[in-house]
């Protein structure tokens, strides 16, 4: 079987649209491109402080709602 040079190129550039269109990133429903500018691990480090900064604070007003403190001393031991 025989082939001619318009099939060779018909070919060649069906691979080609394959490869071109293969190596383009797959975009979501309801996503858009990560734009942020600049160190991306010095923000997420940023970001992961001011979490734990809020988290750190926050821990200390609900300790007091869920910790019952008995300030009295242990029963059984005598006292000075």
């Amino acid at each position: 079987m025989q082939y001619d040079k318009s099939s060779h190129w018909a070919v060649l550039g069906v691979v080609f649209l394959a490869w071109r269109l293969s190596g383009q990133p797959q975009v979501l429903d309801h996503t858009a491109p990560l734009e942020l500018r600049g160190d991306l691990a010095a923000q997420m480090v940023e970001g992961i402080h001011r979490y734990l900064d809020r988290a750190t604070s926050a821990a200390g007003e609900s300790r007091e709602k869920l910790w019952k403190r008995d300030y009295s001393p242990p029963s059984g031991t005598a006292s000075p």
